[in-house]
């Protein structure tokens, strides 16, 4: 099984129009409660 920063690194390359740090950050977060709450 892939852990959430795993999958939210794959989606930022996916989508790796996403440059800044912060930007990266935030969307990792969102990504990572995406993950947490789809595993429940």
């Amino acid at each position: 099984m892939e852990t959430a920063p795993m999958f939210a690194r794959k989606e930022i390359k996916k989508n790796s129009n996403w440059r800044t740090k912060d930007e990266i950050l935030q969307v990792q977060i969102i990504l990572t409660s995406q993950f947490k709450y789809q595993n429940k």
